[in-house]
């Protein structure tokens, strides 16, 4: 927004301030309508409502009670035309100057591009304490005999991330010649509030990627955890069972050496073998191959 702002410094766009508002922006219709509503009840009453312009009038009474936060402006009613007249007219250059304005819940926000700042105005008020009989000092202890005065200077206030950038009444040089300046800080919020943003995006994308980055990394690192399992289990399994094959052939041998046995120690002394014992032989020589895996391993890997 650099060209925005030599523009604002070209006498050529300086904002001239009318006598009166005779075609009111949007954004201030409805406040002018109560604050003219409000006089003819001849009490001119603080104004809070949602969807106007964040304009409040004081009573003429002097024990108004103040705003304990600097972010609820408040005009007496002697400034409040004034007031509206600076804020029409300042809504109006920024409508030309291709910004929007909108009120929300009070607020008066000018935006472009998708970033806005809170623009509000107020008036100084002077505290006075002590009774019509003169000052005392047990009027500031007890908070007694507190009038408010409004004194007349107004103040623009550009508010952008917690902070407030301002545009005071000055001596010989009022609001009305300082308009230029109050755009001026509006460019400067609203660029500070995108930069500020896009810098916030910034930071989400690299968190996002670096979110992402250990995700894959924990993807990958339990995939491997995972494979290595599987390998160990895989493994272990091998383990048991070729165990199990050992045993079975190691079995099958026993079972035929002892069935030889069997055989030699019947015949040692030239005895014919007899015939249920030679089939109780011949039965457990079938266990014996039944148990020996050695025909299929070898199956396995013949060609």
């Amino acid at each position: 927004m650099l060209s925005c702002l030599e523009r604002e410094q070209d006498d050529a766009n300086l904002i001239v301030v009318p006598g009166a508002i005779t075609r009111p922006s949007a954004a201030l219709i409805e406040t002018i309508q109560e604050v003219a509503a409000i006089r003819r009840h001849s009490a001119l009453r603080p104004v809070k409502s949602k969807g106007r312009l964040p304009l409040t009038g004081y009573p003429d009474r002097p024990t108004i009670q103040l705003p304990r936060t600097v972010f609820e402006p408040k005009v007496s009613s002697e400034s409040v035309d004034r007031a509206l007249l600076l804020m029409d007219t300042l809504i109006k250059a920024c409508t030309e100057r291709g910004l929007s304005a909108t009120v929300k819940d009070a607020r008066l926000l000018i935006s472009h591009d998708g970033s806005s700042v809170d623009v509000r105005i107020s008036e100084r008020i002077v505290t006075i304490v002590g009774s019509p009989k003169g000052f005392s000092q047990m009027d500031v202890l007890l908070n007694k005999h507190v009038t408010y005065r409004p004194t007349g200077e107004l103040t623009i206030g550009v508010a952008r991330l917690g902070n407030e950038l301002k545009v005071k009444d000055k001596n010989g040089l009022p609001l009305e010649r300082q308009l230029n300046n109050v755009l001026k800080r509006i460019y400067r919020g609203i660029t500070e509030t995108r930069v500020w943003f896009e810098h916030l995006h910034k930071l989400a994308a690299e968190s996002a990627a670096r979110a992402e980055i250990k995700k894959s990394e924990d993807a990958a690192r339990k995939a491997a955890i995972e494979a290595a399992q599987r390998d160990a289990e895989e493994l272990r399994q091998k383990r048991m069972d070729l165990a199990a094959e050992a045993m079975a052939w190691q079995q099958s041998q026993t079972i035929l050496a002892y069935a030889a046995h069997l055989v030699q120690t019947a015949t040692r002394d030239g005895r014919a073998l007899s015939t249920d014992l030679q089939a109780w032989v011949d039965s457990i020589s079938k266990i014996a191959k039944a148990l020996d895996p050695t025909t299929r391993r070898l199956g396995q890997y013949s060609s």
